[in-house]
């Protein structure tokens, strides 16, 4: 027998009511309480995951650099030279003058017009995605009505007085343009620079 119920979760039970509608309500309730705490167990979880990924990767390049020097003469190395790990920063085509501050201009996307002032320092990233958790809304970037976004996308950082924009392995990638960029590979940002993630087009402006 097919229980009539006319209402919504959002509906609150009023004397009318059967005890059966009642019942029902309350089932409804208690979905939608799981499904919630769902996703912000799983939003918690991949920030925690992506974090522990650069982490990771930020030890095994200074691991590397360190091997790399005592193994070879002065000229053989240069400073300015990029190690050889895979991952390393992709060169940007013009030096970008070294600051705390990286300013993002939403040009295109439900979120057009908008502009944040991000400040990754060291570990403590600058991230964006669709979650709303309290690292994206305090000092990232939120973008829940995106829905191609996924919830933990990527991150700004800084290395070196340099800053960088690294996909963490999002559903649905990002862009440079025309280029799409490669997961967890970080490439140095430049002012003017468009960054593509989901329907939302970020503009860089470093002063």
């Amino acid at each position: 027998m097919l229980l009539d119920f006319p209402y919504s979760v959002d509906d609150e039970p009023t004397d009318d009511w059967t005890i059966e509608q009642v019942m029902h309500w309350w089932l409804l309730q208690a979905h939608s309480n799981s499904d919630a705490a769902y996703e912000d167990m799983v939003s918690r979880l991949s920030g925690q995951l992506a974090e522990a990924k650069a982490s990771l990767w930020e030890d095994h390049r200074q691991v590397t650099k360190i091997m790399a020097g005592e193994g070879s003469d002065e000229n053989s190395n240069p400073q300015n030279l990029p190690d050889t790990n895979t991952t390393e920063p992709a060169k940007a085509t013009a030096s970008s003058q070294s600051s705390d501050t990286i300013h993002i201009q939403i040009v295109d996307g439900e979120y057009q017009g908008t502009s944040y002032d991000l400040q990754p320092k060291g570990r403590v990233y600058s991230w964006v995605g669709r979650s709303q958790g309290k690292k994206f809304r305090e000092k990232g970037i939120s973008l829940p009505k995106d829905l191609e976004v996924s919830t933990t996308h990527g991150r700004f950082e800084t290395q070196r007085g340099k800053f960088y924009f690294v996909d963490t392995g999002s559903t649905n990638g990002s862009k440079v343009g025309n280029m799409d960029l490669e997961p967890n590979a970080p490439i140095e940002l430049e002012t003017g620079m468009e960054i593509t993630i989901g329907q939302t087009v970020m503009r860089i402006t470093l002063p």
